[in-house]
């Protein structure tokens, strides 16, 4: 009886574990920005959390961009990107199992959907 209590609690306590290591923004994400043409333009985000800072970096057609003042309150997040001297401020929410970004260029609201990158 002990050890199946032992090995019970042993299983409880690595799904927990394992849960809190994949349950964070943390990580690299990837999926595709919708053009009002709408073409599609494959997208990776690398976010790092640390406490209320994050950092990271947008890969895409154009290149790759590290983060500017990005910050993150509870599931949401913001950044900000200096593309062709222009600075592009994103929002986001996390939501466990993908990401959702907004931004605006030209005037063009666009918007990412992301999935977790294995």
């Amino acid at each position: 009886m002990k050890k199946r209590t032992l090995i019970t609690l042993l299983l409880i306590c690595c799904f927990i574990i394992c849960y809190a290591v994949t349950d964070s923004l943390t990580g690299s994400w990837i999926g595709k920005l919708i053009l009002p043409s709408g073409d599609s333009l494959p997208m990776k985000y690398t976010f790092k959390v640390d406490g209320n800072l994050l950092t990271g970096t947008e890969t895409g057609p154009d290149g790759t961009f590290s983060f500017i003042d990005g910050k993150v309150n509870k599931d949401d997040f913001s950044f900000i990107i200096n593309a062709n001297s222009e600075n592009i401020i994103h929002t986001g929410k996390y939501l466990r199992d993908s990401v959702i970004l907004n931004f605006e260029i030209h005037g063009q609201k666009l918007h990412v959907s992301c999935i977790r990158a294995h």
